[in-house]
This record gives structure tokens, sequence and C-alpha cells, in this order.
């Protein structure tokens, strides 16, 4: 819009003659070179102009008005992701980084950072649900991504207030995980005997390691004197790398104890890959890890993923409850809570931080009426 088109109402606010909107000069100092840095901004109302050139002018004068900038959100990102990489792990960055790339391919990603407002941030929100089709889940970890990348922001006075602030946050959706009965588990236990499969069934099913544990086990690990499993290795795929890390947490650093059934198919196992590495000679690549390729090479966690939907997918085994590989960790609970395991103990054996996150996360498994507490009291009463 040209500016003949507009007309001084009072000193920095002039309104348009067409559209009938008040355009409002915010002067903010002058630059190295000497020349007024100026800020316009749109309102469609005089009252609410007015307002913000007086906000404007009484922040100058404290010094706390921030000067304009056309920074744009996919360089603020940038930025934050610079800040990250000092203190987060390759795989929560490589997360980041993939929330990263949608933002950059839509137009909030090419919007000054000054500029976005709350309904900008609402619609990319929107547009995550219902034209990319991604889960309400998926769609809070972008608005909680956008909420730091504002935060940072704010801290350092590039705005005067993080947007996300007044976005309504998209909503977490409880999942509830499948897993299997007794009945199942006693069912695929004998199906997979002297498969190939047996041992990460039984090693999951008997000890409710996370995947990257299982994939992470290595022989040195396993103490048959003892009939221990130390989890000291976490192996996760980052992309198409794989990383080789400590587990989630200290907690998750654990000892397990090795039930005879399971100490009996690693023991056949272990003899097996001894005898493919004498068979192979110098063609076998011995890694070290407990699950592996029968050259020795390690699997990696999500081909251990694959090798679970193969093995399910096979005609005589599609009668059978298909799980995946972290399902059999809630088949691990599942089974030590009818079992009448205590929580606690369940707990440590899963590596949990506190008793309160199995709790949370398993909270459906657990019976509801809690007969076993209310009948204990009433016993102890009755004597």
């Amino acid at each position: 819009m040209s500016a003949q088109k507009r007309i001084t109402v009072e000193r920095n606010i002039k309104q348009d003659v067409d559209t009938g909107k008040y355009y409002v000069t915010f002067y903010h100092g002058k630059d190295n070179a000497g020349k007024a840095i100026r800020k316009t901004k749109t309102f469609d109302h005089l009252a609410d102009a007015r307002i913000a050139l007086k906000e404007h002018e009484l922040a100058f004068e404290k010094g706390d008005a921030i000067p304009p900038s056309r920074l744009d959100l996919n360089k603020a990102i940038e930025n934050h992701l610079e800040v990250l990489s000092l203190k987060s792990e390759e795989s929560t960055l490589y997360g980041y980084k993939g929330i990263a790339k949608h933002i950059k391919t839509h137009k909030l990603g090419k919007r000054a950072i000054q500029d976005i407002k709350p309904t900008d941030v609402q619609a990319y929100l929107a547009y995550l649900q219902k034209e990319k089709e991604l889960s309400s889940n998926t769609a809070l970890k972008h608005y909680n991504f956008l909420n730091a990348v504002f935060n940072l922001l704010e801290q350092q006075e590039q705005i005067n207030r993080n947007p996300v602030k007044r976005v309504v946050a998209p909503k977490k959706q409880a999942h509830k995980p499948e897993y299997l009965t007794v009945e199942e588990t006693q069912e695929l236990l004998k199906k997979v005997q002297g498969d190939r499969m047996e041992v990460p069934f039984a090693l999951g099913l008997y000890t409710g390691m996370r995947r990257g544990e299982l994939c992470g086990l290595q022989w040195e690990h396993v103490d048959f004197k003892a009939n221990t499993i130390r989890v000291t290795n976490n192996r996760i795929n980052v992309g198409a790398k794989i990383v080789e890390k400590k587990p989630k947490s200290t907690t998750s650093e654990r000892t397990i104890h090795m039930v005879p059934e399971l100490r009996k198919i690693l023991l056949l196992e272990n003899e097996i890959q001894e005898n493919n590495s004498e068979l192979l000679k110098t063609e076998y690549k011995n890694e070290g890890y407990v699950i592996c390729h029968n050259d020795g090479q390690a699997v990696r966690p999500n081909y251990l993923s694959e090798m679970f939907k193969r093995w399910f997918g096979k005609p005589e085994n599609r009668g059978l409850h298909a799980i995946t590989p972290h399902e059999l960790r809630h088949s691990f609970v599942a089974l030590s809570i009818a079992a009448k395991v205590p929580l606690y103990e369940i707990s440590k054996a899963l590596g949990h931080g506190d008793i309160g996150i199995t709790s949370r996360v398993y909270a459906h498994m657990l019976d509801g009426s809690h007969k076993g507490v209310t009948e204990g009291m009433a016993s102890l009463l009755r004597k």
C-alpha cells in the first residue's frame, strides 16, 4: 500500500484511507551509521494502536524495547540446535533435526521471529495433524520444541514474548501397549523352540530389557556361574547410524537374575556361535553380541524389529499374538504383575528411576479394585 493513501492521525500513527487500518511507527534509536531504526506494525483499532505505542515508548525509555530483527525462524532453529548439540545426546538431537526439517518446508520457518503470532503456530500444528496426518503426540513434540526455541529467544531478549505460550497444545493421547497373556506366552515359547528367534524372544520375556539393551548385550556381561545378566550397554539406531551408549539412566544399568529356562537357551546359543566361528573361520565376524547373525555380526536394532515382523508374518505363525521387541518388555511386566510380584521389584528390574514411572506407564495393567489391599487389611482386623 503506498504512503499517499495513509493519513496522519497523530504522532507516529497513520491510517490507511482504503482499509481503515492503523499503522504505528516504533522508534528504536539509531544504528552504528547514525540512521534511525524504525519498525511499523498494523492495528485494526485506534485504541490498540495507541496502547501499543505507549507501551513501546515506556519500554524504550527504560531500555527494555527490543530492536527489530529480520532473523527468521529457520535460522533461529539452526542456532538453537547448535546450543543443544553441546548438551544433548546424538539420538535426541536427531529427533529435533527431524522436527526442524518439517518447519523448514512450511511457511512458518520463513517468517521473521518477531512477526510470528500465536495464530501462526496454531495453524502450523493444525497443518501437521490435518494435512500431514501426524498424530497429536507427534504434533505435541513439535509444540514442545517450538516452545523451547522461543523461550530461548525471549531469554536472549530477541523477542518480547513467547507466542507458543498462548497456543493450545495438542492433546497427548494415552497409549495402551500390547502384551502377551500367560497362555499366549506359553504358546509362543513352545512355537519358537529351536528357532533362531528363540534367543531374542526369551531374552525379552525373561528380563524385560529394552530393544537397544537386547541388541547391546554382549557375552562378557552374561555370567553363567552367578546366573546373572548385567545391562550396561544400549545400542540404538540414529537414522542410518548405529550408536553405542550407556543405558537411559544410572538406574538402567542393572543386574538381572537369569532363570534356568533362559540360561539353557543362552548356553545353547553360545555353543552354536562357537561352532559357527569354527566353521566360517576368518569369515566369522566375532563382535561378541548375544543377538547376532550367523556370521557373528551384530543385529541392527531396526532390523531386529523387522525380524519380528517377518517371523510373525510366516503362514505357520499368523495365529499367534504378534508383538514387537518393546512389547516383550510390556509382556514381562504383565506376567510379573499376574505373578503378584511387588511393583517395586518390577520397577528395579526394568531399570526405571522410581516406582512412579512404572506405575504411570503400566497403571492399566494393575487391578483397579485393589482387592489384595482391602482383603489384606480386613483379614488383619478379623484376627
